[in-house]
């Protein structure tokens, strides 16, 4: 699925946009956010996964479709 289908699904239905993008880049995102916070805890790890999906939704009308800037990295620089 493209960044503009993705982001289209957001759109119009954000419920199931969030879903697609927790399923394709949420492993990278706790991934991240593990070994950023390495010596916290896995509550910690996981209120920082998801405050990322939160600032990404808060964060959606200012997020611009580039041909050298993915949805992907905009969500790895966030978290």
């Amino acid at each position: 699925m493209s960044d503009q289908e993705i982001f289209v699904l957001l759109k119009q239905n954000p419920q199931q946009g969030i879903h697609k993008l927790m399923v394709l880049y949420g492993g990278a995102i706790a991934t991240i956010c593990r070994n950023f916070l390495f010596d916290c805890s896995e509550e910690d790890v996981e209120e920082a996964i998801a405050d990322t999906f939160i600032h990404f939704w808060k964060n959606l009308d200012k997020f611009e479709i580039k041909e050298n800037y993915s949805l992907k990295s905009y969500l790895y620089a966030i978290a």
